[in-house]
């Protein structure tokens, strides 16, 4: 047995107090009666009441209290599993373990309030898949994403500094191995959701968000401290506090590093909070996580409790009226009456109760007669959680949602009621009201081939109904008319693929003669090169043969000077001859003394400075 409210038990608390003031009424009431009555007087007044009836009245009215305290609490007893769908996110939830998060800036320490936040942030998003990452100089998958929640409550209870092999805070190994976490092939939204201080040891974590809003992840960061901080102190093997000290041997104060948090954040698409008041997660939930669009999670199965507040509850009722038809006075007792109005009050509310039930089904009845369709499928909705296996509500909230235009729910309804029944009769109309649907949600289709699916799964349903109703004229004349607008709707598809291949053939001659044209382009080019070509050979010739005259006409002329000067003595001018004779080079000498100029270049080798390697052993780790 358990209470689904258990905090309304604290209601009980009052009836002592509804006692005590009984009992005080009554000692108030004797006391007035002796003022002002005379005692004489009093007992013969007072003859005819009946002062033990009185106290059992007083005890049912107190009883019945209590047992309506009692229906409060919804007290439940005995279960049934259900599979239920759930649509969420997939969160995972990175929570820094190392010894800087014993720091007690924040009460305990960053540690548990970092895990008391992420187990309120469950608690909060119900409906989502969590997994844990914790890190410190290292990172592990603690617990996969998962739907059980005591699973992840128990994995983020044993969170120590001492679950990390190696100590340190490495915030970018820490975002990658979460998400590497996710699981593939969901369409749910991935976040992280990072608890630590923001004293990153490491390089590399901004670049590391980075990568994952690459991947369609969002990060949120959640700073655990204070930027004030405070130093550091462990526990030690002898249980006595000591004061963490770094390499030079000073007290290390730790401090929130809310700027790096923030960069995460900013570059991870989310954003950034302090833990700071006991709403921080609600916040984190309320603004960053609930917008997110929720993808539809695997099925699970959920322990579903039997509700039996209507136990203690009719027995409250019960004792309330047996209360009222209890006399005060002694000469009022007749036990036929007093038992025939109990016998009233009974038949009274079991009468009210069922016409209830009827007032609901003929209220549904009642509006869809009226055309309120949608009214009529909400009461039939509501019908249907109490009776959830009832074929016939099934069907009537079928009917409804099809009359109101919702027919992809009307299908889900009609399926619901084919399965939950065994009547053939019954059987076929529902298959025959589903063929409709069928048909509706093809009509809507643009896409042919889903409308011709549709169809086909119409014209199924059809002959279904016509098996267990074989006289079915509506379903006959149905089928036959779906078949006919299946086979008008399948001509049409040939000939758009007729059309279509005509369009494409056209396309095809189209891009031939279109290639034609740029070869016949390409073709009348390269003959008007050609001519180009010729013609400045021709021209070449022409001017090599116009050098050739001139350099003839030069010699005839140099000779008829060498002969001259001979006839005149045979003395010559080496000055001269060199300055008035001009030297021409051919273009092959050009380029052998340019190539010789080359080989005389040398390379000029630029060598970095290489920068010695760091030792290992002078990189100082620190461990917090």
């Amino acid at each position: 047995m358990r209470f689904e409210s258990p905090n309304t038990l604290w209601l009980l608390l009052i009836v002592p107090a509804i006692l005590w003031i009984y009992i005080i009424g009554w000692r108030k009431k004797r006391e007035l009666m002796v003022k002002f009555i005379h005692p004489n007087l009093l007992n013969i007044l007072t003859e005819s009441v009946w002062y033990t009836m009185r106290k059992w009245k007083i005890t049912l009215i107190i009883s019945a209290i209590i047992f309506l305290i009692i229906a409060s609490a919804r007290p439940q007893w005995g279960f049934k599993w259900e599979e239920v769908k759930q649509r969420g996110l997939d969160i995972i939830v990175v929570i820094d373990t190392s010894r800087s998060m014993l720091a007690e800036d924040i009460k305990p320490n960053r540690l548990e309030r970092a895990k008391i936040s992420a187990i309120d942030l469950m608690t909060i998003s119900k409906s989502d898949r969590f997994g844990l990452v914790a890190f410190a100089g290292v990172a592990f998958l603690q617990c996969p994403l998962t739907l059980d929640e005591e699973a992840f409550r128990q994995s983020v209870n044993v969170l120590d500094t001492e679950i990390m092999p190696q100590g340190g805070t490495a915030i970018a190994e820490a975002i990658k191995t979460a998400a590497e976490s996710f699981k593939e092939g969901t369409d749910n939204y991935k976040i992280i959701v990072l608890f630590s201080d923001g004293e990153d040891h490491e390089e590399g974590a901004i670049e590391a968000a980075e990568d994952a809003a690459k991947k369609g992840i969002k990060i949120f960061t959640v700073g655990v401290g204070t930027p004030e901080g405070e130093t550091l102190k462990v526990r030690g093997k002898n249980g006595r506090l000591e004061t963490v000290t770094d390499e030079t041997g000073k007290p290390v104060i730790t401090r929130l590093n809310p700027s790096l948090l923030q960069q995460i954040a900013a570059k991870g698409g989310g954003f950034y909070l302090q833990l700071t008041g006991a709403k921080t997660m609600e916040t984190l939930y309320e603004m960053g996580l609930a917008p997110l669009p929720k993808g539809e999670q695997n099925a699970r199965l959920v322990k579903k409790y039997n509700e039996r507040f209507y136990i203690p509850l009719s027995i409250a009722i019960l004792l309330l009226i047996i209360e009222t038809l209890l006399p005060e006075r002694k000469t009022e007792v007749k036990p036929l009456r007093v038992f025939g109005k109990l016998g009233l009050y009974i038949v009274a509310t079991v009468v009210l109760t069922g016409s209830n039930l009827e007032a609901s089904y003929s209220s549904a009845i009642k509006n869809y007669n009226e055309g309120k369709y949608k009214t009529a499928l909400q009461e039939y909705k509501e019908l249907l959680k109490k009776n959830p296996e009832d074929a016939r509500l099934a069907y009537n909230a079928g009917n409804s949602a099809y009359m109101a235009g919702k027919y992809e729910e009307a299908a889900d309804l009609y399926l619901k009621a084919i399965s939950n029944t065994k009547d053939t009769k019954f059987q076929g109309k529902a298959c025959y009201n589903y063929g409709n649907t069928l048909y509706r949600l093809g009509e809507q289709e643009d896409d042919l081939n889903k409308k011709v699916d549709y169809w086909k799964q119409a014209i199924v349903q059809y002959e279904t109904a016509l098996k267990f109703n074989p006289q079915d004229a509506d379903a006959k004349f149905n089928l036959e008319l779906v078949k006919k607008k299946l086979e008008e709707l399948q001509k049409q598809q040939q000939q758009q693929m007729s059309q279509n291949q005509q369009n494409e053939e056209k396309k095809d001659q189209q891009k031939q003669k279109e290639q034609q044209n740029q070869q016949n382009q390409k073709g009348q080019e390269q003959k008007n090169n050609n001519q180009k070509q010729q013609q400045e050979k021709g021209q070449e010739k022409q001017e090599q043969q116009a050098n050739s005259q001139q350099k003839d006409k030069s010699t005839g002329a140099d000779q008829q000077k060498q002969q001259a000067q001979q006839s005149s003595g045979g003395k010559t001018n080496n000055a001269e001859n060199v300055e008035g004779k001009v030297i021409y080079m051919t273009p092959q000498q050009a380029m052998q003394l340019l190539e010789a100029q080359k080989s005389e270049e040398k390379m000029l080798l630029f060598t970095p400075e290489i920068p010695p390697k760091r030792n290992q052993s002078e990189r100082s780790i620190k461990n917090w």
